[in-house]
Formats: structure tokens, sequence, C-alpha cells
């Protein structure tokens, strides 16, 4: 039989699990002793499995920047230039004609625009 840990109002928790306990008790202050305990001897035995609402969950993308953005094949990151949504009559036909190309970011600015698009496949 296992040991019993007593810690306080806190709850009980067997001494097998007494780290996984206390590392989950100072993320999550919600928990008592006791849940958390109980929920890791569900893992541990297979009786616990995770909810139908939770499968599939994954990283979301940022749908601004997805709109922002695009990946070449290479895995770069491009963008459209910005300065050609008004006022645009002063401008030259070439110069017009240059904002409407696409222009890969910078090392910098790609990392940026990568972490809001984890699928993309940036390199």
């Amino acid at each position: 039989m296992n040991a019993v840990r007593t810690n306080g109002s806190a709850g009980t928790a067997c001494m097998s699990c007494v780290v996984v306990v206390e590392a989950k008790l100072k993320t999550r202050k919600a928990h008592t002793w006791r849940d958390v305990c109980q929920a890791a001897h569900q893992r541990q035995q297979g009786l616990w499995t995770q909810p139908a609402s939770l499968a599939g969950i994954g990283w979301q993308h940022d749908r601004a920047a997805a709109k922002r953005f695009k990946v070449t094949g290479s895995g770069k990151v491009v963008a459209r230039h910005a300065g050609k949504q008004h006022m645009n009559e002063k401008m030259s036909t070439n110069h017009k004609r240059h904002l409407s190309s696409s222009f890969v970011l910078s090392p910098g600015d790609a990392y940026a625009a990568a972490k809001e698009l984890p699928y993309a496949g940036v390199r």
C-alpha cells in the first residue's frame, strides 16, 4: 500500500506521485492533492482517456497573419508592399507597379511571422 502524505487543508496524496503532484500544484493553484493524485493514478492504470472535445486539437493559426504572409516552396516568407491603398494619384506608374509585387521578409520579421503560422513550413 502506498504511503499517504498530508498537506494541511489541501488534501492527501500517495508518496509514489508526490513529485508529479507538487509540480502540478505549483502551476495550477485550483487543483487539490486529491484531484491531481487521482488523475495521475487513472492515467497510470489506463482508466483516463482524452475527452472527445479535446481530440484533434492543435495549434491555431493567426488568421490575420495568414492573410498577410505566404510561405514559398523554399520556405521563405513573403508579404505585400505597403502604401498602395489610397492617394496613389501622384505616384508614377512604375512606383505603383513595384508596390503591387511581393517581397521577401527579413530574417527577423520572417521569424516573427512564422510564430503566427505554426504549420506553414518556414525554414
